[in-house]
């Protein structure tokens, strides 16, 4: 499968939120030549194509790294809560530990 179909299918069940739409870059890649093939009275044309392009590029980047930052955010939250469950369970593990060392020198005897 191309990388282009597995990405638009990937995106598709995402949402597309998680990734750069590459089709709609490269349709404005395309523009952007097919309107400097016309030559130099379309050079206004082609800067404004590509001042397009450069915000769209941008829009894309900010959305997917708006992405990660909240995938961070849930991140930090989950290791917090699974750093206060171990803290709480140290006790426990402690008092365990030091049960089992008296059963097994009672076994001894």
């Amino acid at each position: 499968m191309k990388f282009g179909k597995s990405i638009r299918q990937e995106a598709r069940g995402n949402r597309g939120k998680n990734f750069v739409n590459y089709k709609a870059l490269k349709k404005r890649i395309r523009h952007i030549a097919d309107l400097e093939k016309q030559g130099p009275q379309s050079a206004s044309s082609v800067e404004e194509a590509q001042k397009a392009f450069v915000a769209a590029l941008w829009k894309e980047l900010d959305r997917v790294e708006e992405t990660f930052v909240d995938w961070r955010r849930q991140l930090i939250v989950a290791v917090g809560h699974v750093h206060s469950q171990l803290t709480a369970l140290l006790p426990v593990l402690h008092e365990l530990r030091q049960s089992t060392v008296v059963s097994l020198e009672t076994c001894k005897d």
